[in-house]
């Protein structure tokens, strides 16, 4: 195990279980990101190579401890307020169960 990694085991020792899960659907989040930005198509008769094209094109934002999928819809874009967008959606989800 490397010295960053003992650290990283360290620290952990000290989050609540809730906390523990938020930290693994961030690391999950990463990797995920990581995978989706290493597909990448054959390069083509100059060298060049490009981000492969995938069914599923969107910006992912991890806020607050959400994962936060930005709409590709010029429409959903300009009535949607980034800053406000956990909030929003947490009231939502709650006036759901009310």
């Amino acid at each position: 195990m490397t010295p960053i990694q003992e650290k990283l085991v360290e620290k952990l020792k000290n989050f609540s279980e809730i906390e523990l899960q938020e930290i693994l659907n961030f690391a999950d989040f990463l990797l995920w990101q990581r995978r989706n930005q290493e597909v990448v198509s054959p390069p083509d008769e100059t060298g060049n190579s490009e981000p492969a094209n995938t069914d599923e094109e969107c910006e992912v934002h991890y806020v607050g401890g959400v994962l936060v999928v930005k709409a590709s819809s010029i429409k959903n874009q300009e009535l949607i307020n980034w800053d406000t967008i956990i909030p929003d959606m947490r009231e939502e989800r709650i006036g759901k169960f009310i």
